[in-house]
This record gives structure tokens, sequence and C-alpha cells, in this order.
């Protein structure tokens, strides 16, 4: 069975969500992607039967595995009003775009789009105990559909302040979730009360599992160590069914039974491989369904022992590997304070339960207050109670907001590849005022997801939100979007024809209802976010401009002008917006002279980029550098080999100290002028032999200039170093910072070699104004006579004596960006 999700079925969504009416009184449920009737979706459907208008609702449940769940659909197929749709399939689809009411543990497709007047409630799967969201490690990247699904939610149900705090920072929904909390213990957790034994006991019949009622139930409930995306470890399987089987030999047999319910990874495993399936409850049964027959239960850290409080039973905690797993988990809670004993050792846990050492008051005291903690509404009806706010306008004033008064902005990043728009982008929220201002970042993943660690990297103050899914509209809608992107808006009829309805819509799926004052295309050549900008709804819409674009234009790459298309359609979108904002002064008078017209003469603008210190100074306080045999080395790349352990390295030789070093850093493309800097540079050696150039950067000219190092035989003085991530390191170490551009915007490399107190050498582009401080640099021509002189003055001494405060620069610089705001 595939839960792909293809074209066809994308296209059918979309087709539904735009002929079909809403059907207000359709109830969608989905637990886990069809997992079955569980967890928080299956307590608000148990509680939506005890209401007096439950047939007059149509409910749908959503099921992936139909063999699985055999036994619930036969359990409903009485009540004619209760139906069940196959994950991903059609009828799923349909009753996506058009269910009244939507609820959900986890979250919909990357597809899915909210509509107006369907109301969607995520009661998400528990209260953790390992770091979620933003909090986690790759958080930036791999919570983009939770967070696109919160921001489409109306309702998000919070059990207890935690779970508020979870989802006002850790998620980051504060400031810009437009929907309500509603403060209620999980519907889940109704089932431990109104569950009877009888039923289970028929439950677990149908699976093969013969519940006998007259013993204790030991419920063995192991969480997955391995994150949802990661195959589970053999041995932590192996050791979960150690467990069970010391269990059953130690303990009285006709006093207890031990039952497993593990975590849906692990479950998966263990059916396939046809391990322990007589004592393994199925991942279809409910867990608080068979918590409430339970006696003992034994975890190890699931936080499923929170539920499970209410009922006053014992827990125990089963850690073999507790130090480590404490470790791996990245917890928010401390195991210190534990309502129960915790084990490393199977014996010992035995003797607990035949001891009932969980009685000791230290227990029981701490048992209490994680009790109150978990579920402080001690609510033992939270099902209908969110039926009664959602449906009948009850308790309306218990409800929480999550809004505040700080201005929202969005602002495009694109993927964040290492250039220098991304690095002004990255200054740029470091310098933010987040007291006054709401920032979030739209960023994308790459075609091969390798950029993950840039989009980590970004300031943790501001909200990134990955983009995740495309656009999706109809054949119709989807022929005259791509005629839109290939041409723009550069005529009345394209104006007539932008699919406005379309972007609209795009903008739902990935930002929910979430109202932005201000949207921000940064980095100024995304014909698609440029378009998709423009339906935004935002206050106030602005879009950059980092260069020269006129000269941009025209920049060909291997004799493709690669860009004259892109940047077309990109200018096409300038009437539309607010502000047109370059990133200095000199580079917006020669936009605005080049690219100006009547409707947009007036809305050019500047704000100077700002850029990071700290990353300077953190940079050469590291010591990428390495001597070998008295010879020393920059550390270009190292990584641990994992068969042996050995640190494998690729190493830059660096010159004796009675060397001059030159070094320039910048994409490897042809405005940069490279070719011409190597030309002079070849010069230079007849004269000064003891002379070096490091070129940092990459880009599509890699190739022609490596052969042109070759044919000049420069192979030992010459070096293109590639991307590196710590170039500060390297470039403190040069003699002169050399950029020979035929054009720029405002070079952010130039303003960061500053830091560095080194000599400078610029050639004359046209908004090098916007750069140049007095005694600050050496001004050449871009030939190579020109070059080549003023690197031979740079070797017979000439010195540029400068002040520069970065910190003034950078406050100056941010108030210009500010100001368009207001």
């Amino acid at each position: 069975m595939s839960n792909i999700i293809t074209e066809e079925i994308k296209l059918k969504y979309i087709e539904y969500y735009k002929d079909h009416k809403l059907q207000k009184n359709h109830v969608l449920y989905e637990a886990y992607g069809g997992r079955g009737l569980v967890c928080n979706p299956y307590g608000l459907f148990k509680a939506f039967i005890k209401r007096q208008d439950f047939r007059k609702y149509q409910h749908f449940w959503v099921i992936e595995d139909f063999e699985a769940n055999d036994s619930f659909t036969r359990e409903y197929q009485s009540m004619n009003n209760v139906h069940f749709v196959r994950y991903q399939s059609e009828d799923y689809v349909k009753h996506l775009a058009t269910a009244g009411y939507l609820i959900n543990n986890v979250s919909f497709p990357p597809y899915f789009t909210p509509r107006k007047k369907q109301i969607y409630i995520n009661c998400w799967h528990g209260i953790p105990w390992r770091k979620i969201g933003f909090d986690m490690e790759n958080g930036n990247v791999d919570t983009r559909n939770t967070i696109r699904n919160f921001l489409a939610a109306d309702y998000i149900i919070t059990p207890n302040d935690f779970m508020t705090s979870i989802f006002r920072k850790t998620f980051k929904l504060e400031g810009i979730y437009p929907g309500k909390l509603i403060p209620v213990n999980q519907p889940r957790t109704d089932l431990l009360f109104s569950t009877k034994k009888e039923t289970m006991i028929q439950k677990l019949h149908n699976y093969g599992i013969k519940l006998e009622e007259h013993k204790n139930l030991i419920l063995y409930v192991p969480t997955c160590r391995e994150r949802e995306n990661q195959c589970p470890d053999i041995h932590h399987i192996e050791e979960y069914l150690k467990l069970l089987e010391i269990l059953e030999q130690q303990l009285n047999t006709e006093q207890y039974q031990v039952l497993m319910k593990p975590h849906q990874i692990l479950y998966e495993y263990l059916k396939k491989n046809k391990l322990g399936s007589k004592k393994i409850i199925p991942a279809e049964i409910d867990t608080n369904e068979m918590l409430a027959i339970t006696d003992i239960l034994i975890s190890d850290y699931s936080s499923i022992y929170y539920d499970f409080l209410e009922t006053e039973k014992p827990v125990l905690f089963y850690i073999p590997d507790g130090d480590q797993y404490k470790k791996d988990m990245e917890s928010y809670h401390s195991a210190v304070e534990m309502p129960g004993p915790t084990f490393k050792s199977a014996d010992k846990l035995t003797q607990c339960i035949l001891e009932e050492q969980w009685k000791h008051p230290v227990y029981q005291t701490v048992y209490q207050k994680q009790k109150q903690w978990t579920n402080p509404w001690q609510n033992k009806h939270s099902g209908e109670k969110v039926w009664e706010i959602v449906l009948d306008g009850r308790h309306r004033n218990s409800l929480i907001s999550l809004k505040n008064k700080k201005k929202k902005i969005l602002i495009y990043g694109s993927d964040l590849r290492g250039n220098g728009v991304t690095q002004s982008l990255l200054s740029l929220l470091e310098q933010m005022n987040y007291e006054k201002y709401d920032v979030s970042v739209l960023a994308v993943l790459n075609a091969k997801n390798t950029n993950g660690d840039m989009i980590e990297s970004v300031d943790s103050r501001a909200r990134v939100l990955t983009q995740i899914g495309k656009i999706n509209g109809t054949k119709e809608e989807m022929s005259i979007y791509d005629t839109i992107i290939e041409k723009g808006l550069s005529s009345f009829d394209a104006v007539k024809n932008y699919p406005k309805s379309l972007f609209r819509r795009e903008f739902q799926r990935m930002f929910g209802w979430t109202k932005f004052d201000c949207v921000i295309e940064f980095t100024g050549y995304s014909p698609h976010y440029g378009m998709l900008f423009l339906a935004s709804g935002a206050k106030r819409k602005m879009i950059w401009q980092h260069n020269d674009l006129g000269s941009e234009r025209k920049r060909a790459v291997h004799g493709n002008q690669s860009l004259e298309q892109i940047l077309n359609v990109v200018f096409s979108t300038y009437p539309f917006y607010d502000k047109i904002v370059s990133c200095s002064q000199s580079v917006m008078e020669l936009n605005k002279k080049t690219l100006s017209n009547i409707w947009t003469r007036k809305k050019f603008t500047y704000a100077r980029n700002t850029f990071s210190i700290n990353r300077i100074y953190n940079a050469i306080e590291k010591n990428p550098f390495l001597e070998i045999g008295q010879k020393d080395y920059y550390i270009l790349q190292e990584q641990q080999n994992e068969n042996d352990n050995q640190i494998e390295m690729q190493l830059l030789p660096l010159p004796e100290k009675d060397h001059k070093v030159f070094i320039t850093m910048g994409r490897l493309s042809p405005e940069k002028n490279h070719h011409n800097l190597i030309l002079a540079f070849h010069r230079l050696q007849k004269e000064y032999p003891k002379t070096i150039l490091f070129i940092l950067g990459d880009g599509p000219l890699k190739e022609n200039l490596q052969n042109e190092i070759r044919k000049l035989h420069l192979e030992n003085q010459v070096f293109l170093t590639g991307n590196i991530r710590n170039p500060f390191a390297l470039i403190q170490k040069a003699d002169c910072f050399i950029l020979t551009s035929n054009y720029e915007g405002q070079p952010m490399s130039v303003l960061e070699v500053r830091v560095l107190k080194i000599p400078v050498i610029i050639s004359d582009f046209t908004t090098r104004k916007d750069i140049c401080i007095p005694n600050g640099q050496l001004i050449v021509q871009k030939d190579p006579d020109s070059i080549f002189q003023g690197m031979k003055k740079m070797c017979q001494g000439t010195v540029c004596n400068y002040n520069f405060s970065p910190e003034e620069y950078n406050q100056s610089a941010y108030l210009e960006f500010e100001a368009l705001l207001k």
C-alpha cells in the first residue's frame, strides 16, 4: 500500500476545494496519518457520540490499513453516519476539501489548504518528554509541515500551562497564530474513565490476544529512541522482548499478565518480523483504552505515563542505558524526581513489583505533584467541553489568544545559499529589534536538501518557516501561472490575467490565516515569490535590489544570458510593490536610472546592508590551522571516517612568512572579473615571485579559472579554495584584500575585511562610493595592467591607514531599514 502523494491526488483535491461546497455537518477525523481510531481524535469522536446531535452529522475516519482496522470498521457498521475513507484516496481528498470540521492530532499533508468557514481542530498527540518543534536539532526544517498546520488551525488543544508554553515558545506561535488555544485535558484521557474491561477483552481477542480477566495487567510501554525518520535499533528491540521474558519468568503468572504496547515505529518492525505477536498490542488499539485496564505501567520516559497518572495506579521506569538515553533524548524534564522507581536492572524491577516499592511516600508525593501539573483542569469530560466550545459557543471566555501588538514581518530568504545576500539577511536578523517586530523568515530547501545547516543558522529569535509542498492549482490555473512566471506582468493583458485567487490560495496553504503587516522579498531574484507576495494581503510590500541589476540582467555564463528572463519577470512586479529597496544609495541611483518608469520612479529607496561583526570575531578566535613538519596548513575541510575513527582533512598549504599574500572572496562568475585578476597576478609574479593569491568562493567559472591557472603555470601560486566555513581566519593572514569586480551592489566582503584592518584594493565599479572611506582603499581600473599596478604598489609598501567602526556603521544601516517599516 502506497501513501505517496501523486500529482493526480493533488489535482483532485484542488478540484474538490474549488468546485464543491463546504459540507457543514461533515466531520473528518485523522490520527497519525490514518493509523486508526486512536488518540485525541478518538477521544473527540467518542465524546461526540454522547451528544444529542450526533446523528445530524456525518463522521468520516481516515484509515491507512483497512485490514488492520477491520474490527473497528465492523464495530461501527451499524451506524449509518460513520464512514471510513482510505488515506490519500480520492475519497480522502474530497472530504479533506469539503468537510466542515477537520480533526487531526499531527498534521495534514502539504497540499492541504484551509478554506473559509472550515473549522480545523488540532489536538496534538501528547505532552512531550523530549524536545520538539524549534527546540530540535533540525527544528527549522523538521517542523515545517507541523507549523504550517498549526497556522491553519482554528483551535489547538492545550492540556496544561507547560503545553501552552510549548505552543507559545517552542513552536513560536506567539504573535503569529490567529486562532485560539482550548485549555482542556487531552480528550483521549476521557477514555481512562469510560472504557470497560469486557470491551477490551473483545477488542484484543479480535487481534488474537487473550486478556485474562482475573489477572493484574502489567503493560510495558517503551518509547522509540530514534526519531520518526529512522529505523529502530535491533538491540533495543531485543532488549524490550527480553524484559517481557524476564518478567514472566520471575513473576507469578497466576497473578500477573504482561503485555507490551510499543511505539508505532517499533510495532511496525515487530509486526513485519513476527516477533512477540501474542504479547504485542497493535498500534490500531488506542493506548488510553489499554491504560484504563492496566494495573501497573512500565515506561522508559514515554510521555504516555503522564496520562496514566490520572488512574492513581503505579508507574515504574525501566531504562537499562539510562545515562546514554537521557543524553540522546534532550529532555525538557528532570529525571531526578519521578512518580515511581527507576531501574537499570530487570531483576530489580521485578523485585520492586513483588515488594510494591512504589508505595514509598517519596514516590507518592511526586506522583500527586505531577498529576496536578499534567492535568490542572481535573476534567474527565474534556472531549465534551471541546465540542461545547466549537459547536455550541460555550466557554468562549476560557480560550487563550497568542496575539500580541508587534508588527508581523515576513522575509523571503530563498535557500540561504552561501553568498552576500544571505549574509546580509543573517546579519539583519541579528540587528532586528525583536521587542517591536515579530519576524518570520521564509526559507527553501534546495533540490538536494543540503542547505539544512544554513537554515538552522538563522538567529533563533526569528521564526523560520521552511517551505514544504508546491503551488497547487487546476490545469487551467497552472497554465496561466506558467505563462505569468515566464513572461511576467509587463502588459495590460498579463496584469489582467494575474491569477490572484491562485496566489492567495497558495499563501493560505503556506501560512494559514496569518496576516502579516509587511512582506519583504529580500533576494530580489524570485519570479514565483515576487508574484506570491503581491497576493499576501500585507499592508506593506517591499522588494530588494542587491546589485546593479541592469548589468546583472546582461550577465552571461558560458554564453547563456541566464538571468535576463528571470529578472525581466521580477522587474514586471515592481509597480505592485510599495517600496523597491536597494542595498545602498549609489545602487539605488543606478537602478533607478536604468529600471524605473512612471509607475515605479517614486518607489525607489535604499537601506544599506548590515553585517555580522560577531561572525568575524568568532571566526578569528578559532584556530583552523595545522603544522606538519614545520610547514603550516589551513584546514579547508575535515570529517571523521566512521569506519576507523580517523579524521580526514583537506589542507591548504600556507606560504612562507616572507611572502606577500593577496586574497579575494566572491562567487566565481563573470562579473567578479577573476580572469583579469589572474592575468595581473601572473605579471606580478615575474617581478615579485614571493607572492601568493588565494581566491575564495565557488561558481560556474571554476573550471575555466582552473584551466587558466594551469595554462599560466601558477598552480603553486594561485589557489581556488572553494567555499570555506571560516574565511576570516584565512583572510587575517593576508597582506591585502583585492576586489576587481566589473560591477557590484554593496560588496559586504569589503566591509567585513575592514574589521580586520587589512589593506584593500577595489576596482572602479560604479557603486564603489558606498564602501569607500578616507585612506581606506586603493582604487584601480578593471583591466589587467591597472590591477597589476595596484598590486605592485602594495608590494612596494603602500599602506591604507583608515578608521572604521563596524558598530557605528551597523547602527546607522539598521535605522535605515527600520525607517522603511514605519
